[in-house]
């Protein structure tokens, strides 16, 4: 009986012992998946259209019913800004951007017609176009935009600069880091 006991014992303790290996290993993978490459200020990797590529052409009609196209803008920066409308932090953007006339702006606005905010249709100064039903929408697939409030700096045609934005501000500071990507993340 004595025997028993003490093989059951050995065979626990070898179970215990596994796990304890095991559960270091996992440990030790979810720690190097978090961690953040080394030189590199972006915390997850970026999808879609690279600096320097060529940015997608964009037309349609805006909400107050002008027709738009990026095609004219070629020769001068502008910005693309992406929201949806059922976006909390968006609608704060819409307002405060809607605080200063931006004719250099496009709003995209990624939703249903149902969604559309009354509002949004008579921004002064604000060029604003629906961005399709879906709720990604159109031209955010072509950009390769995750995330919203998102800006795209657009400069001869080439993309030269992209990030997450909370404010007008964030559009000054990412015109400022041509040629980066940046992420702004306020509390």
């Amino acid at each position: 009986m004595t025997t028993a006991l003490l093989v059951g014992e050995i065979i626990i303790g070898l179970a215990v012992a596994s796990l304890f290996v095991v559960l270091l290993g996992v440990m030790r993978s979810l720690e190097s998946m978090t961690e953040e490459p080394k030189g590199s200020s972006v915390s997850w990797p970026v999808v879609g259209i690279s600096n320097g590529e060529a940015a997608p052409a964009v037309e349609g009609t805006t909400v107050d019913g002008s027709e738009l196209r990026s095609t004219d803008w070629l020769t001068r920066r502008w910005e693309l800004v992406f929201v949806s409308a059922s976006c909390r932090s968006c609608h704060e953007l819409i307002s405060a951007l809607s605080c200063k006339p931006r004719p250099d702006a496009l709003v995209l606005v990624s939703g249903s017609e149902e969604e559309f905010p009354t509002g949004w249709r008579s921004l002064d100064g604000v060029n604003v176009m629906r961005d399709g039903d879906a709720p990604g929408g159109r031209y955010a697939s072509m950009y390769g935009v995750e995330v919203k409030p998102y800006a795209v700096i657009v400069e001869d045609g080439l993309v030269r600069s992209r990030g997450a934005i909370v404010d007008p501000s964030d559009l000054g500071a990412l015109a400022d880091t041509v040629g980066r990507d940046i992420l702004t993340v306020k509390e």
